[in-house]
């Protein structure tokens, strides 16, 4: 499979689990691959290059990135590099972090990759976690959530902030 293969099968995933007050609730917007790929590809990352999607959800621009790489026909090694060095994530819904962990596991399986063996995804907020790495790229799509919705905590936190 590819990884726009992989992409189309998280989306149906993200789309079954969640419903439409669940979305809003949370702020969950989900990226079509092609403008994910569009702003991977007007980024122009490579390999060798950290990488971090603070919200990534259902992986669009984790996929978005592989098949770039892929695209751009970087060797195999580099591709191998990037999943055990590079790339970071940071996602506070666990069914979603789960689902583009094991799918991520499913495509390197099948695209001949060793899964990464650190830790690479973070459960929790990233506005609110400290440690996150500095890295080169950063690509992503910020959940989409009014301030109403935030419980009292969550918005005083981002005041002080």
């Amino acid at each position: 499979m590819t990884p726009r293969e992989i992409a189309d099968l998280s989306l149906q995933c993200g789309h079954r689990a969640l419903s439409a007050d669940a979305k809003k609730q949370g702020g969950v917007t989900y990226t079509p691959f092609s403008i994910a790929y569009a702003m991977v590809a007007r980024v122009n990352p490579s390999p060798d290059e950290s990488w971090l999607d603070p919200a990534i959800g259902r992986g669009m621009f984790l996929w978005a990135t592989l098949q770039y790489f892929q695209d751009q026909q970087y060797p195999s090694w580099s591709i191998q590099q990037f999943l055990h060095r590079h790339m970071h994530a940071c996602e506070w819904d666990a069914a979603a972090a789960e689902d583009t962990e094991n799918l991520l596991a499913l495509w390197c399986k099948d695209a001949g990759y060793t899964p990464p063996t650190r830790r690479w995804l973070y459960r929790g907020d990233t506005l609110m976690r400290t440690g996150c790495p500095k890295v080169d790229v950063l690509v992503g799509n910020p959940p989409y959530i009014r301030i109403q919705h935030l419980n009292p905590t969550m918005r005083e936190q981002l005041r002080e902030h």
